[in-house]
């Protein structure tokens, strides 16, 4: 199913404009954050969710019926953007956004730390070797175009010394 934007737009469809936020699909002069679907969420809190709030954007008090605003929503998946400061918004349970931040954080560095191990983990022989044998490649490019430079160096001082 093709999703039509201007369509969506016009007859003010809920369900799609939600389904454009989703996917970053909306067009750079919407404004109507603050439309809600079925469940009272702000389009704008589920866009900051996916990361697809425009940069133009500074509608951050936009909020759920829990207080959660757009601002706890992007900090909460790492979705601010350079400059915010208003760091010190609560929801209803007086939660700042600056605390959604440092636990997505920490959070991220924990689920960083997990994979990390497990990757070094299963990093079978196999794999290994293919590591290796690519790099030998990148190598074998290297001192073939380092050849072929030295060759036209010498060729060009051959020219340049007669």
């Amino acid at each position: 199913m093709i999703i039509n934007a201007p369509e969506a737009l016009a007859e003010n469809d809920t369900d799609t404009l939600f389904k454009l936020a989703r996917s970053f699909e909306l067009p750079d002069d919407f404004d109507d954050w603050e439309i809600t679907n079925s469940f009272d969420e702000p389009l704008a809190l589920v866009a900051a969710c996916y990361g697809f709030l425009p940069k133009t954007f500074d509608k951050w008090r936009i909020a759920d019926k829990t207080g959660r605003t757009v601002a706890h929503e992007a900090a909460a998946n790492l979705n601010l953007p350079e400059g915010f400061n208003l760091w010190y918004l609560t929801d209803n349970e007086g939660n700042t956004v600056r605390d959604f931040y440092n636990q997505a954080l920490e959070e991220e560095a924990k689920r960083d730390e997990a994979w990390g191990i497990e990757i070094y983990e299963n990093l079978t022989n196999t794999r290994r070797e293919f590591r290796v044998k690519v790099l030998e490649k990148k190598l074998e490019r290297l001192e073939l175009a380092n050849k072929t430079l030295v060759e036209r160096l010498g060729a060009l001082e051959s020219i340049l010394g007669d």
